[in-house]
């Protein structure tokens, strides 16, 4: 299983690889689509003008001396606008000059909009590779589950509990970190019991141990929309913080851990959560599907699950960390590798 997790935590880096090169090359190949539109609008527009120029002087030019009896300018006028009209031919031969060049740039332009377009077209065949193996993979860490039918239930019927009783996610949190204390105080009154009788202790509750090891990431390849502490949607201070990525993303571990909660929870969708060692916890909110089941452990950098595909181009997944059931600074997730909880 070791293996397995090892290769699920290289494919899964991979695969937000090619994630983040395709967002790259598809954010390049926009703004390099706004400039070819932008510089192709400002040229059209001065080739109208300098048309219009043009035709005014060749209509001048054409006129017969003796139309020009016809006008009520004075001999100074007429020559004022003579000066004024040669004046005018060198600034728009200049113009004209600088047109030409400019139409050289959009060629040049458009050819590298052209390469980009192909650079976007590999990254995306490229992500594909990797997503199908990425998914064989999934596919074999499924297979290799080992919990019974009746464990299953059981942790169904209790993330339905907690779904029941918690009024939102904050909540939520709170019922699961007293639970887990809860828990850990009956394992501990039960091995002093067992030792007070001389008898085995009873097995303990299954919690992570060791150092706090950090995949130095945050859950999903993107861009920090909201940080920590800065007023989000509905106007509050962020307890956590919000990435916008791609849609179908995949999503993982941002520390290794164990499984506690995973499903859908009220109009959150499907969440996520995560406990570390020392105390600290990981809420991962916004996706399509999850592919971590509740009570397994997973490693840092292992894949846990995809954004939503049909949720426009730019999906939302929010990232909470906690210690101790106080959310901190997300920031701190990608730094702690290594260190004792």
């Amino acid at each position: 299983m070791d293996s397995l997790r090892g290769d699920l935590t290289q494919s899964a880096a991979q695969v937000r690889a090619r994630e983040q090169e395709l967002s790259d090359a598809e954010r390049g190949l926009a703004q390099a689509s706004d400039d070819e539109k932008r510089r192709s609008e400002a040229l059209e527009h001065e080739r109208a003008n300098l048309a219009q120029l043009l035709l005014a002087l060749t209509r001048v030019a054409t006129l017969p001396t003796e139309s020009l009896v016809a006008f009520p300018d004075t001999p100074i006028d007429s020559a004022r606008a003579a000066l004024l009209m040669r004046a005018a031919v060198p600034s728009i031969a200049e113009r004209a000059r600088a047109l030409n060049q400019e139409l050289v740039r959009l060629a040049e332009l458009r050819r590298g909009l052209d390469g980009k377009r192909r650079d976007a077209q590999r990254a995306e065949q490229a992500l594909k590779l990797q997503q199908v193996s990425l998914g064989s993979l999934l596919e074999k860490r499924q297979q290799l589950a080992t919990k019974t039918e009746a464990d299953r239930r059981a942790e169904e019927d209790r993330i339905t509990s907690l779904s029941r009783d918690a009024k939102d996610l904050r909540d939520l949190m709170a019922k699961i970190e007293a639970q887990q204390r809860a828990e850990e105080a009956r394992a501990a009154a039960a091995a002093k019991a067992a030792k007070a009788k001389g008898k085995a202790p009873p097995a303990e509750r299954e919690t992570p141990h060791g150092p706090l090891v950090s995949s130095g990431a945050y859950p999903v390849a993107g861009t920090v929309r909201v940080r920590y502490g800065q007023t989000d949607d509905v106007g509050s201070a962020a307890r956590g913080i919000t990435i916008a990525t791609r849609a179908g993303a995949t999503v993982t571990a941002p520390l290794a851990g164990k499984v506690r909660f995973a499903g859908l929870f009220r109009s959150y969708g499907r969440i996520l959560i995560l406990e570390h060692p020392g105390g600290y916890h990981s809420l991962i909110a916004g996706f399509g599907r999850v592919d971590a089941a509740v009570g397994a452990s997973v490693g840092a950098g292992e894949p846990v699950g995809i954004m939503p595909s049909d949720a426009g181009e730019r999906p939302d997944l929010y990232f909470e960390f906690r210690r101790d059931g106080h959310p901190i600074d997300p920031q701190q997730a990608t730094s702690v590798k290594g260190r004792s909880g």
